[in-house]
C-alpha cells in the first residue's frame, strides 16, 4: 500500500512539473516594415517558420504545385502570431503582384487573414491610409468575391463591428467603416 502512494505522489509531481509553462520566446508584433534587420534575421531563423513561407521569402517558391500553393497559403493565414509580420508582409506582396494565376487562392485566403490577423490587419490598413497609401482597397476584389453571400457578408461585418466595438482610434474606426462600405460597393453580401 505504501508504494502505491509513492507511485501515486511520483505520477501526481510529475503531472504537476509537465504543466508547468515552459518559457515562450516574446512574438514581436511590429509589421516587418518598422522591424530591425536583426529583429528580421531572428525571425527568419525561427525554427517553427514554415519551409515554405521561407521559400516565398527568397523567392524560390514555384507555385505549379496546387497541394503545396495551399499548404502556402495556410501557413501564411495561419491564426497563431508567430512570425506574424513576415507571413502579413509576404500575404501583402502576393495580394499586390496582381498575379491572376493566383486569384483563385487570394479570394479564398484574403478573408481568412483579416478574420485570423483582424487587429494586425485592419491597424495596418488604417494605418497605410493615414499615409495616403489605399493599400486597403487591393484586398477588396478578393474579399468582396469570397464574401459574396448575404449571411457570409453579414457575419464578416458583424464580427468587424463587434472586434472594435470598443476601439478608441477613430481613424481605425473610420478604417472599419470605410472597408466595409467598399465590401459592399464591390458586391458583398450581394447573393
Amino acid at each position: 500500500m505504501r508504494s502505491f502512494g509513492f507511485i501515486l505522489l511520483f505520477l501526481c509531481c510529475t503531472a504537476a512539473y509537465a504543466q508547468q509553462k515552459k518559457p515562450q520566446k516574446k512574438i514581436v508584433l511590429k509589421y516587418w516594415e518598422d522591424m530591425s534587420q536583426k529583429e528580421r534575421d531572428a525571425m527568419l531563423g525561427d525554427s517553427a517558420l514554415s519551409k515554405d513561407v521561407l521559400a516565398l521569402y527568397n523567392n524560390t517558391f514555384v507555385f505549379t504545385d496546387a497541394k503545396a500553393t495551399t499548404a502556402l497559403f495556410k501557413a501564411l493565414t495561419w491564426d497563431k502570431e508567430n512570425n506574424l509580420p513576415l507571413r502579413f508582409y509576404l500575404f501583402n506582396k502576393l495580394i499586390a503582384s496582381g498575379d491572376t494565376s493566383l486569384n483563385k487562392y487570394l479570394t479564398e485566403y484574403s478573408a481568412k487573414m483579416l478574420l485570423n490577423q483582424t487587429d494586425f490587419a485592419v491597424k495596418y490598413f488604417s494605418r497605410e491610409r493615414l499615409k495616403k497609401n489605399s493599400f486597403y482597397k487591393k484586398y477588396i476584389p478578393f474579399l468582396a468575391a469570397d464574401l459574396d453571400e448575404k449571411n457570409e457578408y453579414g457575419t464578416f461585418r458583424d464580427y468587424l463591428n463587434y472586434f472594435f466595438y470598443i476601439e478608441k482610434n477613430d481613424s481605425i474606426k473610420q478604417m472599419v467603416a470605410i472597408l466595409l462600405k467598399e465590401l459592399e460597393a464591390a458586391g458583398a453580401g450581394k447573393k
